[in-house]
């Protein structure tokens, strides 16, 4: 899990953004449920 961390944090960083540019909103969900399933896994 401590590898995913860096990767949670820039999936983090592009949630921020989602409400300066639209398009990134869905890419930041996908990534984000995607790091929760390996997580999980």
């Amino acid at each position: 899990m401590s590898r995913l961390f860096p990767f949670y944090l820039s999936c983090l960083f592009l949630r921020a953004l989602q409400h300066a540019v639209p398009p990134v909103t869905a890419i930041s969900n996908f990534t984000f449920l995607y790091t929760l399933l390996l997580g999980i896994l």
